[in-house]
């Protein structure tokens, strides 16, 4: 009994020296995070000036149907003369299998890296929530090196395109980070008639009853390398942490290892474990969420002369784009601030190291011309000029959903 009196006062006492360092501790600054955003933009154009800026060689030509993105993808980045060095150049086909649009300046390759990354977070290589994605294992994949091939697509869309994927779990980027990770729970076994399995063997309340539910899983747990006899409820325990240990972690090291050395790819893997909080930011979780703010400072407007008429009609439609960009925001329409973004950028998210060129509006002053333009690659929206903010309002939305970027996941 003494024994768990101390055992409880050391607990107590420890949890006291936590809560006193987290209340002590003084949250980060504006400025400190400013620091380190300056930083990662350091380390990303550090490792993009090793990409050469001539014309792309042929075997970087990307010929992509947006109805199988990973499938055109998976073509050129296995080709032997594919290099990461070299520039990208995607084309998009059209179901008659027609080039759309013309020359890559940047706009198709923008739209190609965010609808590669999300077909990779949906592949079956992940499992787990759309933002906090563990590596599954498929034995094919591995067999085949897909596992890799993924991890050289990953690291030349950070590199290339400033993208950030924003969906690795805690677990995998410590895994990736080589950092300690706690034991994992039945809750992170992505297979749900093994957890359930596993449940019944940690909940069972006498030896007996795990004994009898060990041998209704006796074949998973086989599998596993986690089928023995037991005496103790200890052992209870035990079992079933190395069999969730192994199933999490264990069964997947090698797919691990072969994803971190695609992730090598331009030096990236590197950079990452040197600097792992600086790139929490791009392979993490979003926090932060696009906004209208971000929109209205993003693009710059080109107007005529001042005091003229048609400066008089373009500054109008620049309030009313700033009005509808906070109607978006705040969900009045069926479109959202990263469709607007994607629409005349080919991207959903401000890349870490920002567009090149500064991101403009310019206004369609032919009364013929009623729905917004887009040019992706000088990142550019030309507005329509129209009389209310309601034919405005409409007139976008309209030409938005109707482009060949909308709503393709």
């Amino acid at each position: 009994m003494e024994t768990n009196r101390n055992y409880v006062t050391e607990l107590s006492n420890r949890f006291s020296e936590i809560i006193h360092r987290i209340q002590n501790t003084p949250p980060a600054s504006s400025s400190d995070n400013v620091v380190e955003r300056t930083n990662l933009v350091s380390l990303l154009e550090q490792l993009r000036s090793q990409v050469s800026l001539e014309t792309p060689p042929s075997s970087n030509l990307l010929n992509i149907c947006r109805t199988d993105v990973l499938d055109g993808a998976l073509r050129a980045f296995q080709r032997t003369r594919f290099s990461p060095y070299g520039r990208l150049s995607v084309v998009f086909m059209d179901e008659m299998s027609q080039a759309e649009g013309a020359v890559d300046e940047g706009g198709p390759t923008r739209e190609f890296f965010r609808l590669l990354m999300m077909k990779i977070r949906d592949s079956m290589l992940f499992s787990g929530p759309e933002e906090e994605k563990y590596l599954n294992l498929d034995s094919d994949a591995l067999q085949r090196g897909l596992y890799r091939t993924f991890g050289v697509m990953i690291a030349v869309a950070i590199v290339h395109g400033g993208v950030m994927p924003g969906f690795f779990s805690q677990r995998l980027y410590d895994n990736l980070c080589e950092r300690e990770t706690p034991a994992p729970t039945l809750g992170d076994i992505s297979d749900p008639e093994l957890q359930k399995k596993l449940r019944k063997i940690s909940e069972a309340q006498h030896v007996e009853e795990a004994r009898d539910a060990i041998n209704e899983a006796a074949e998973s747990l086989s599998l596993l390398g986690s089928y023995r006899y037991i005496t103790t409820l200890d052992g209870r325990d035990q079992l079933v942490q190395a069999a969730t240990t192994f199933y999490v972690e264990g069964r997947t090291k090698e797919a691990l290892q072969q994803f971190a050395d695609g992730l090598r790819t331009l030096g990236l893997l590197r950079e990452i474990r040197t600097h792992p909080m600086l790139f929490t930011e791009v392979l993490m979780k979003r926090d932060k969420h696009l906004t209208a703010t971000d929109m209205m400072e993003l693009f710059e407007p080109s107007l005529s002369t001042v005091g003229s008429n048609r400066w008089r009609d373009e500054k109008r439609t620049e309030g009313y784009w700033r009005d509808y960009l906070i109607d978006v925001e705040d969900g009045a329409f069926n479109i959202t601030l990263e469709d607007i973004l994607v629409f005349a950028s080919g991207a959903d998210r401000i890349p870490v190291l920002g567009f090149n060129p500064k991101p403009t509006l310019e206004f369609l002053s032919d009364p013929t011309r009623r729905f917004p333009e887009a040019n992706t690659c000088l990142v550019q929206i030309r507005l329509p000029v129209l009389p209310t903010y309601r034919a405005f309002a409409e007139k976008m939305c309209d030409g938005i959903i109707q482009s060949p970027t909308f709503g393709v996941a």
